[in-house]
Order: C-alpha cells, then structure tokens, then sequence
C-alpha cells in the first residue's frame, strides 16, 4: 500500500432542490482509495487531485493494492473496521482521523468504497475513471475530473439513498436478464455512439436471455411474468445509459422497469429510445416506484449491481433501504 501526506456543470435531474451541509473538521484527512485497473484509470488525475488537496493544507492517505479485495482490506484497516485494526492506524495516529473517503476508479470500487463510507458514517466523493460511471453521471451529471476534484474540496456534502440486495450494497442499479448479457457484450467492444447499434446490441443481449418468470412485488402491487428485462433503479443511469429518468437520489423511492414478454425488436426499440432520451413508458415495458421492492424465483441468477455481476444465493431478493443515509460530496 503507498500511503502518502501532504499539507498545504451541468447539473442533473437528480441534484436538484437538495441540502447541503458543511464539514466542521479543521483538519480535514481524506482516504484515497484508488483502483489502477478501472478502464479510464489516470495517475495525472490522482496527482492532480492530491494537489489540490495540498493547497487546501489537508492531509491525506492513499489505498491501493493488487486487487480490489486487497485494496478494500487496507482500506478498512485505515478505517478501524478491519481484521487488523485493533489498534489505530499508524496514519491515523500521524495525520489525525480521516474525515472523508474519495473512490478513484469505476462503479465497483464506488460501492465498495461507500459500503466503509456508510458504516464509519463519514461523507465520500468519487473521481469517476471507470467506464460508464454510471453513479457520478446519476448524481452529478458532470463526470470530468475538474468537477469532481471541486466537489470533494469543497467539503460540501449531501446525503443519498443507499440499499441492499440479497447482502449486496446497491447505490445505483441492479439489473436482471438481457441487462448483464448487455454488459458482457459490451465488454467486448466500444460502446455505441448512435441509436440504430444500440438497438443492434440490445436484440442481441434478450435473444441470449430467455425470457424468466419471476415474482416481482413493488408496495402493494405483485406481478408474475415472463420478462427479458428486469432493471432495479436507486439512481438513473445504469451501463452509462439513463434507464430511470424518474429517480431521484434522496427520496427514499426504489425504481422497478420491467417488460410484460417484450419480443426482442420490442426491447431494442425500448433501449434505442433510451439512448436518444425520448422514450415514454407505456405499453409492455413498464415503470413503478414504491418503497418495498423484492423479486422471487431468482436463485443462481447472475445481476449486475453497480457495474459488477453477480450471482444470487437465494430464491428470493428484496431491496431495502438504509434507514440512515450516505453522505457524499456534493
């Protein structure tokens, strides 16, 4: 692990009509967790981050190692919550305790990253260098380095919704069926930059992805259907696609889109439409929010929850909100 110190936009649907609070620490100490294998991962970004940190006379730590998993134990450790951290840190003891975590990497390490943030109860801030940072670009709108780095030294933060599926942290979306088929293929290639590839891409993905009869259960309304399409939103964006224009960050509403046995030309009109940012939900593809959401007859089902997949050990999923809040820079 290299730990260092030193002292010395648009705005989107979802950032609106918020509240703000104000860090109180004089001696601010940011955790920079870092993952060099994300897609866009810059060191530039990293130094540059630092620097302006430096000139705020902040100090500051960065975790890394040669895995996520490693990265994320160090980073527990520094907190005080892992295996080896009966005694505190010598960072710690040096620079003072940390006052907020920053995720520098993809979607993954974010949530890994706000799992921490949420259990020390302390605000987080993310340098998007994934592929589709597809939470920063829910939350912000603005995804560039300079945006972020203003964010995080401004020690302003809000609070957002943050959840759970089947043990599994969810801050942005979890999807079922054609979505993590979508992922895998475009793993494979570059994302589409036009309406007609996405549509291409997204018959493909629900011709590989049988149609699957779950039990879907939103507050008092129960469906059980054959669907392709199954996407479970906290927040809008999902695979750097706005799937969910309707969430909104904070309002404690869990969103559910599904199909109603879509044919695959249906379901890539839908994803088409998506793209272009002019779909209307109607029709076969449908839309609801609640406050309780679960899914039954999903065991073994691979999801993809914040970019990272995932296989289900039970029958049955239900989404529950945190009674308390992340903070996150903002």
């Amino acid at each position: 692990m290299a730990i260092l110190h030193a002292p010395e936009s648009p705005v989107c649907y979802t950032c609106h009509m918020f509240r703000r609070k104000q860090q109180r620490s004089r001696n601010a100490h940011f955790c920079i967790v870092t993952n060099p294998r994300a897609s866009q991962f810059s060191t530039r970004a990293v130094d540059r981050l630092i620097s302006q940190i430096r000139k705020g006379g902040a100090s500051f730590s960065v975790c890394d190692g040669d895995s996520l998993e490693q990265t994320i134990s160090r980073t527990r450790n520094l907190m005080g919550v892992g295996r080896d951290s009966r005694s505190p840190h010598p960072q710690v003891t040096r620079f003072g305790a940390v006052t907020g975590l920053v995720a520098c990497g993809g979607d993954g390490l974010v949530g890994a990253v706000a799992k921490i943030a949420h259990q020390v109860k302390l605000p987080m801030g993310i340098v998007p260098l994934g592929r589709y940072n597809s939470i920063a670009a829910s939350l912000y709108g603005d995804t560039t380095l300079d945006g972020a780095t203003k964010r995080i030294i401004s020690k302003t933060y809000r609070t957002i919704d943050v959840g759970h599926i089947d043990s599994n942290v969810i801050l942005g979306s979890a999807g079922f069926g054609m979505i993590p088929e979508l992922g895998r293929q475009l793993a494979e290639r570059k994302s589409p930059r036009f309406g007609f590839s996405w549509s291409q891409l997204a018959s493909k993905a629900s011709l590989a992805s049988p149609m699957h009869t779950r039990i879907i259960t939103v507050d008092s309304f129960r469906f059980e259907i054959p669907s392709t399409l199954l996407s479970i939103h906290l927040l809008s964006h999902s695979l750097g696609l706005n799937f969910s224009p309707a969430s909104i960050a904070d309002d404690g509403k869990i969103e559910v889109i599904f199909d109603m046995s879509v044919k695959p030309s249906g379901l890539a009109d839908f994803t088409k439409g998506i793209f272009k940012k002019k779909y209307m939900f109607a029709g076969d593809i449908k839309l609801f929010r609640g406050a309780h959401v679960s899914v039954a007859g999903v065991k073994g089902e691979t999801v993809l929850i914040d970019g990272e997949f995932v296989t289900l050990k039970s029958d049955y999923a239900e989404v529950t909100l945190e009674p308390r809040a992340l903070q996150i820079f903002a």
